[in-house]
């Protein structure tokens, strides 16, 4: 009887394992699909391709013309970063949820 209830819980992590790995998997595709679309998007915003002027003052290329879509794409990164901190922490809260009520 003892037996049955190991292999039991073998399978049991072990398809947990294959969950978390499998979830993994999803994350971190969708991180570099978001890394990509943010290379796009400072490209189409940065004006690629036209030539760049050169400014006396330390910092005053924030005062040009295209400074919006660098906002814009900043601004979009950093709530995508703080998406990405919050799935993992509540990802890791529910795993240790899953794990206490497990064990005896």
């Amino acid at each position: 009887m003892r037996q049955k209830a190991d292999e039991i819980i073998r399978r049991i992590h072990t398809a947990k394992k294959r969950q978390r790995a499998r979830r993994m998997r999803v994350m971190l595709s969708c991180v570099c699909l978001l890394l990509v679309s943010l290379v796009a998007a400072i490209s189409a915003f940065s004006g690629a391709g036209t030539t760049a002027q050169t400014y006396s003052v330390m910092g005053a290329f924030l005062l040009g013309p295209q400074t919006g879509g660098y906002v814009l794409v900043a601004v979009i990164a950093f709530v995508i970063g703080i998406l990405v901190a919050e799935l993992g922490r509540y990802f890791r809260k529910r795993d240790q949820k899953s794990t206490e009520k497990e064990q005896p």
